[in-house]
């Protein structure tokens, strides 16, 4: 459901998303464990991912025990 939110930002309404919209994705992948689709998700950004959406991945990685994930991240 927050992926449709997020893609209707700029399809619907016309706003281009920021890099703490970026940030809340990240998270929101994370935090439901979907942890595939977060990196998949910074990987496909079209801008260079920061550092702090790197770390939320890698938390989220910590949190859930994908190690394997983690040493990509």
């Amino acid at each position: 459901e927050g992926r449709r939110y997020f893609d209707s930002m700029s399809r619907v309404y016309g706003i281009e998303p920021g890099i703490k919209h970026y940030g809340c994705m990240v998270d929101l992948y994370g935090r439901a464990g979907l942890l595939d689709e977060a990196y998949e998700f910074v990987r496909s950004l079209p801008i260079k991912p920061t550092l702090i959406l790197w770390r939320t991945l890698l938390a989220a990685c910590a949190v859930h025990g994908n190690v394997e994930l983690g040493k990509h991240v």
